[in-house]
């Protein structure tokens, strides 16, 4: 009974347990069936491989996983295993003083990207999480930030080749 007082408006009963299981086959159905489109559609747009990836590689790929997802879901539901749980359980032991600033970070990241290019941004957002969110000292946050900076930077940029926002930073040729 912790679901009941969980959320007690709610009945708990063997009827809303069929109701759920309805729901997750019909919800587990729908994306199995947008799962094949979008890997129908991606292929065609050609996968390629893992060492020279298509236009459809990422779209083909995320498909599958969504399809095995959808099918364990609705395979489940059939079994009767429901499972939806309430959303007191899923944000149970969620620290909303960390959830907030981090959720923020992340917009603010987005907004500074173009203009202060992606070594600063990185680096600033990783610096302001590390140092307020989690606490770490000055030092520990000072060599994360710049190690993970560094590194994705040349992961991105070298290896991956991607084109990333230089911003201030645009003096920086290759």
């Amino acid at each position: 009974m912790a679901d009941a007082r969980l959320l007690p408006g709610i009945r708990h009963g063997a009827k809303n347990r069929v109701a759920m299981q309805k729901n997750d086959f019909v919800s587990g159905l729908f994306f199995l069936i947008f799962a094949c489109m979008v890997c129908l559609l991606s292929y065609s747009a050609r996968v390629g491989t893992l060492h020279e990836p298509g236009p459809g590689f990422l779209f083909f790929y995320t498909g599958i996983v969504l399809g095995f997802m959808s099918l364990a879901m609705v395979v489940l539901s059939l079994k009767g295993r429901a499972s939806w749980k309430p959303l007191g359980v899923l944000f149970r032991g969620a620290n909303l003083r960390k959830v907030i600033p981090v959720v923020l970070s992340v917009f603010l990241y987005v907004a500074l990207l173009e203009r202060l290019g992606f070594p600063l941004s990185t680096f600033l957002v990783l610096l302001f999480m590390l140092r307020t969110v989690e606490k770490k000292s000055w030092t520990l946050s000072l060599v994360t930030c710049l190690s993970v900076t560094v590194c994705s930077y040349l992961l991105f940029e070298f290896w991956l080749e991607a084109q990333l926002p230089r911003g201030l930073l645009d003096f920086i040729r290759r």
